[in-house]
C-alpha cells in the first residue's frame, strides 16, 4: 500500500466509504457534507490500494495553554481503516507519520482527540 498526503479532491469519496463501513457514519447528506467541511481544513495521510484509500488519519492544529504559555497543539482527530487494511500496522505508522508531520511544522504538543476500537 502507498502511503501519501490526503488529497479532498480525490480521496473524499473513499474516506465516507471507509467512515460507513466502520460505522462513524451511516449515510446521511448532512452527515456527509458536515464530514466533507470538517475534513477539509485537516492535514492527513491516506494509504492507497489499487487506487482507492483504504486507511485514512487526520489531525487539526490548535494551541494549548501551559502556565504562562501558549503551545502549538496538534490533534489527531480521526483514524479510520477499511476492513481490506486491517491488521498491516497502517494506522499506527500513518498516525505516528502525522504527527511527526506536525513536529516538523512547529507543534510542540499532541493529543489524541478520539478513539474507538472496532
Amino acid at each position: 500500500m502507498k502511503i501519501r498526503p490526503w488529497d479532498s479532491s480525490k480521496d473524499l469519496k473513499d474516506v465516507l466509504r471507509i467512515w460507513r463501513e466502520v460505522g462513524w457514519l451511516e449515510g446521511e447528506k448532512n452527515d456527509e457534507k458536515g464530514l466533507a467541511a470538517f475534513l477539509k481544513g485537516s492535514a492527513g495521510f491516506v494509504a492507497e490500494h489499487e487506487g482507492a484509500a483504504e486507511c485514512a488519519v487526520f489531525s487539526l492544529p490548535g494551541a494549548i495553554r501551559h502556565m504562562n504559555s501558549e503551545l502549538p497543539f496538534s490533534c489527531v482527530t480521526a483514524v479510520t481503516t477499511s476492513r481490506i487494511a486491517r491488521g498491516l500496522g497502517l494506522a499506527g505508522r500513518m498516525t505516528a507519520a502525522l504527527v511527526k508531520k506536525a513536529t516538523e511544522e512547529g507543534a510542540l504538543v499532541s493529543g489524541l482527540g478520539m478513539f474507538e476500537q472496532g
